[in-house]
């Protein structure tokens, strides 16, 4: 018995001397964030080719969720990402800053302002030479171009403190270590 309380006791100092690097963030100043992402896409047809001119339309809708802080010093900042098909860099596509005012039932709902990424996937052309039934068709191989859509990253920021975050896919937007 006395091993096992032991054990707890450790397993705790350990756990909190992992934590203890980490910010400590007071649990009022936290703040949920959920985003729901509204897509729709139009295709455009490339003639000579079975490719299309994707326009992917993107809004993000913002669900916050927390105690509201009077006088409020929150802010939510939203940033949405591209990847760049020529050199597969992932950038910003378009950012966006509110304040944050959560009701006194503690939620607050925005609406992002709808952005748009443009591109054309890797594909051939065909052309045709000569005349007639001695017309030979070639096809030219034709690079990917312009920005796709890759994801997102939403924070709450208090200061420079980050009390809530969603992100998808989980690090984009984060720096890379060693770079």
């Amino acid at each position: 018995m006395r091993t096992t309380f032991f054990l707890r006791v450790a397993l705790v100092a350990l756990t909190l001397a992992f934590t203890a690097n980490a910010q400590m963030i007071p649990a009022n100043d936290r703040v949920r964030v959920e985003v729901l992402v509204v897509s729709d896409n139009d295709h455009k047809d490339i003639g000579k080719t079975s490719a299309d001119r994707v326009t992917q339309n993107r809004t993000f809708t913002i669900k916050l969720s927390g105690k509201q802080k009077s006088p409020e010093t929150r802010k939510l900042k939203w940033t949405a990402y591209g990847r760049n098909l020529k050199t597969n860099a992932v950038q910003p596509v378009e950012t966006g800053e509110f304040k944050l005012e959560l009701a006194a039932n503690g939620q607050q709902t925005v609406e992002a302002k709808r952005f748009s990424c443009s591109y054309t996937p890797e594909h051939s052309e065909i052309s045709k030479s000569g005349k007639g039934t001695k017309s030979v068709a070639r096809a030219k191989k034709v690079e990917a171009t312009g920005v796709k859509y890759a994801g997102y990253r939403v924070q709450v920021l208090d200061g420079g403190t980050v009390v809530g975050e969603s992100a998808e896919p989980e690090n984009i937007g984060k720096p890379t270590p060693g770079k």
